[in-house]
């Protein structure tokens, strides 16, 4: 998730999708690639969310809701690549 991440924001930042390319490969099975990260991070995001509220605590609870929509925002972006 770190990696992705860190290759999110070098892409909002210079645009480019080099890094991205490199993760995820640029050959016939590209768009496989990123339909199934896609996945990835959708069901990291909603397994998240759903036991947040199993979490003891406030501050973990916002913070894991943090997390679980930053996989879904994650995930977002990688639906809106071209």
């Amino acid at each position: 998730g770190i990696v992705f991440g860190i290759e999110r924001i070098i892409y909002g930042v210079t645009g480019s999708e080099k890094l991205f390319r490199l993760l995820a490969g640029d050959g016939e099975l590209y768009f496989t690639a990123l339909l199934g990260m896609f996945f990835l991070f959708i069901l990291s995001g909603v397994l998240v969310l759903v036991y947040t509220p199993a979490v003891i605590g406030i501050l973990s609870k916002v913070l894991e809701l943090i997390n679980g929509l930053s996989f879904l925002a994650l995930s977002a972006t990688l639906l809106m690549k071209p």
